[in-house]
């Protein structure tokens, strides 16, 4: 089983950003560094930018660290800093602490449900307690068991897929120019 099969969300999430193992980390580069999962999601523009397929997945996307958005939006979803609400685009936006949700705006606290004539749903998933709710139609939280495999489909599936085929190609390629040790842009 996983940390994230487990719904051990916390600890799952220190093993995707620091590569587990207390810090020390699973996979160790040339370099020393440690090799960490939300590095491979992480490294798209600085690696992968004149390869073929990442430009295609980061236009589709609209964002460079497209798999690492997904993977930690599937995390922030179990926790809340509030929301805020904008007077001029009438707009919440969810995860947002109250210091940077400025006047005119709102800050509602996490968990907030708004009254039954605003639709009586909470602003949120995250934090949401829906047996408070009193709307019809709201939306309804995932279940752990739907975040733990976005977790783990998005990890596997947007992020190492697109590294281990580019590290696969560039190896191709390196062969092919005659020099295996060529591997700077990998």
């Amino acid at each position: 089983a996983s940390l994230a099969g487990d719904y051990d969300f916390a600890n799952a999430k220190v093993v995707y950003e620091s590569g587990g193992n207390d810090g020390a980390g699973n996979s160790v580069k040339g370099s020393g560094s440690i090799r960490t999962l939300q590095g491979f999601a992480t490294s798209g523009a600085s690696k992968m930018s004149d390869w073929e397929l990442w430009p295609v997945y980061s236009a589709y996307w609209g964002d460079d660290n497209y798999a690492d958005t997904f993977v930690q939006q599937a995390f922030d979803m179990k926790t809340s800093a509030g929301s805020c609400y904008s007077m001029t685009t009438h707009q919440t936006t969810c995860d947002v602490a109250e210091a940077d949700c400025v006047s005119p705006d709102y800050w509602y606290a996490p968990g907030y449900v708004s009254g039954a004539q605003y639709g009586g749903c909470c602003h949120c998933i995250a934090g949401c307690d829906h047996a408070a709710e009193v709307g019809t139609g709201c939306p309804t939280a995932w279940e752990d068991s739907m975040a733990a495999e976005i977790i783990k489909k998005g990890i596997a599936y947007q992020a190492d897929w697109m590294y281990v085929i580019h590290e696969f190609e560039d190896a191709i390629m390196d062969c092919n120019n005659g020099d295996i040790y060529a591997n700077d842009a990998s």
